[in-house]
């Protein structure tokens, strides 16, 4: 049985709905890719997650992980870089009303690695270049294209 929902879409106006959001999308790829996040130095692009969930009306959560809650967990893996410092930002929506469904979950992770050898890139790494329908840039497709992708669709919906 199909659950109901609050506001019933078909799939050509999702679709419809996406298409109108390319320019927005680009625009925050392109502020993100500008935000350098290596790791251990997010806090700037989550800032802008943080701004961007605010935006869509989403609860916004942003905790320190609990290393030490975490490591008896069957895929703990400790990280090489310490977590004083690095938060995770969540937006959370929740119907209103008495509807009820499944929940879901977008993830991704903000931190980009190190540029490298600067001399090999065409641009420098965190200014984004778009060339034709691509957009070039350190994080571009990993995996801040994902966060922008998930952060529209949810407000296309």
């Amino acid at each position: 049985m199909d659950t109901p929902t609050l506001n019933p879409l078909t799939e050509s106006e999702i679709v419809a709905a996406v298409a109108t959001q390319e320019a927005e999308a680009v625009a925050l790829l392109s502020e993100l890719v500008a935000q350098p996040s290596l790791l251990g130095d997010e806090m700037g692009a989550q800032a802008i997650m943080r701004r961007e969930f605010a935006a869509d009306g989403l609860r916004v959560h942003e905790f320190a992980i609990d290393e030490a809650r975490l490591r008896d967990h069957p895929g703990f893996s400790p990280s090489i870089i310490p977590y004083d410092g690095r938060h995770n930002v969540v937006g959370v929506h929740q119907p209103v009303g008495p509807v009820r469904g499944r929940s879901l979950i977008l993830n991704g992770h903000i931190d980009v690695v190190p540029v490298g050898t600067a001399g090999m890139w065409q641009t420098p790494p965190f200014q984004p270049r778009l060339d034709g329908d691509k957009l070039y840039g350190r994080g571009a497709a990993d995996m801040k294209a994902g966060i922008v992708a998930y952060t529209l669709a949810i407000r296309a919906l």
